[in-house]
């Protein structure tokens, strides 16, 4: 994202960025992220160009700040700083699950318009993002491989698995899943 933090926070600016995160959730339930324009979300948005420049330099920034803040929204770290991994990949994904469970019917269009390209490819490098960040504060490993490889794979695991469960959610509920998902990871 373009602006700092200091004005990121204001009042304004978090209006803004909001309104163009509705607008581009609303486009994104409708076209792949790959057919979708700056214009389009200016237009929605009723925002001018210019004022989308202001906060972001292109639509992948757009987006990475979309899912970024998808995943902050979530408070991906643990309530105990003394969480243990298995403790924390249970919490994640519960976490990832309520929250995707909210707004089930607009995720699961999102998420079919959006099913091979370039949103899903930027929300597992955001989980990614999240999960080094936990990593990096801990010395504890699910799998005994190099981190920068556990950390790639868990990312895809929990995308992956986050979106067969929200098309399947009739199947198991939250908490099923999550110990199966818990299972896989033993």
């Amino acid at each position: 994202m373009k602006i700092d933090k200091k004005k990121r926070d204001s009042t304004t600016a978090r209006r803004t960025i909001h309104a163009f995160f509705i607008c581009f959730s609303k486009l994104l339930q409708e076209e792949p992220f790959e057919k979708i324009s700056v214009s389009d979300i200016c237009n929605e948005a009723h925002i001018p160009r210019a004022t989308f420049y202001n906060y972001f330099n292109d639509k992948e920034d757009l987006l990475a700040s979309y899912c970024s803040s998808f995943l902050d929204t979530m408070s991906m770290k643990p309530p105990a700083k003394e969480t243990n991994i298995e403790e924390y990949a249970r919490y994640a994904m519960r976490t990832l699950l309520m929250n995707l469970s909210r707004d089930q019917e607009v995720h699961r269009r999102i998420y079919q318009k959006n099913e091979q390209g370039k949103f899903l490819q930027e929300l597992k490098h955001c989980m990614h993002s999240k999960l080094k960040e936990y990593f990096d504060s801990t010395d504890q490993h699910i799998l005994d491989m190099p981190m920068d490889l556990e950390i790639d794979l868990l990312s895809n695991l929990f995308i992956t698995l986050s979106e067969w469960w929200l098309f399947n959610s009739d199947t198991y509920d939250c908490e099923e899943f999550v110990d199966k998902f818990c299972q896989l990871i033993r």
